[in-house]
């Protein structure tokens, strides 16, 4: 689990803090990103083609794990850093702080 507080860069370290905040309330600005992703994934027919000769359980790690992928890129496009604080989860651009996603840990 990655919601502790703390600094990076790092794509990998992204990707997991992405997906323990998942469970949490993602701010207006992140479901903005999320919209977008999802919009662009269910446009792909030819990546819905191949998802169609996955059983179910396959088909929905993938999609997961492709939605999880574009928002990694997306974020980092938009941010240089990221900080993990009191439970909350931000992107950093120069002097820009934007709440992602804030979780209840209690």
């Amino acid at each position: 689990m990655y919601i502790k507080n703390q600094q990076f860069k790092d794509e990998d370290t992204l990707f997991e803090v992405l997906f323990d905040f998942e469970i949490g309330e993602p701010s207006p600005y992140m479901q903005g990103v999320i919209d977008n992703v999802v919009a662009k994934i269910d446009s792909d027919r030819a990546f819905f083609e191949h998802l169609d000769t996955l059983e179910e359980e396959d088909r929905l790690e993938l999609y997961d794990d492709v939605k999880r992928e574009q928002i990694v890129k997306a974020l980092r496009r938009s941010f240089t850093l990221f900080v993990v604080e009191k439970a909350s989860f931000f992107g950093v651009d120069g002097k820009d702080r934007i709440l992602l996603y804030s979780i209840d840990l209690y």
